[in-house]
């Protein structure tokens, strides 16, 4: 993350309350991210507040999620480009177009691929 940090503005939206937030702060990443959100479901309102806090155009933002029924369909809804970290545990076949994303990886460390 500290190496995506330098070079990419990055945003967070994670599901749970204030015991997520609090995993989040003790894994001393907070700083890495120009934008937080710790919401009960995603919605398409937090992913259009990312665009806001970011100043970029959605086809700037690359969206990295494990579900494809809503961090990756609403993604490609709004013109993000779409990677889905395929999980065992999330694991759900592509239903229909709107889920179907732009790039697939196992791994958080496949990230290093997008970096310039």
């Amino acid at each position: 993350m500290r190496k995506l940090s330098k070079n990419y503005k990055l945003a967070l939206i994670s599901c749970g309350g204030d015991e997520r937030k609090k995993v989040i702060e003790k894994l001393g990443i907070t700083e890495f991210f120009a934008s937080i959100q710790i919401v009960l479901d995603k919605e398409e309102k937090q992913f259009k507040q990312v665009i806001r806090d970011l100043h970029c155009r959605p086809e700037e933002i690359l969206v990295v999620g494990d579900r494809l029924e809503d961090e990756i369909k609403i993604a490609r809804e709004l013109g993000m480009v779409g990677v889905w970290l395929r999980k065992k545990r999330f694991f759900v076949a592509c239903q229909n177009q709107e889920q179907k994303p732009c790039f697939i990886i196992d791994s958080l460390y496949d990230l290093n691929l997008f970096i310039d």
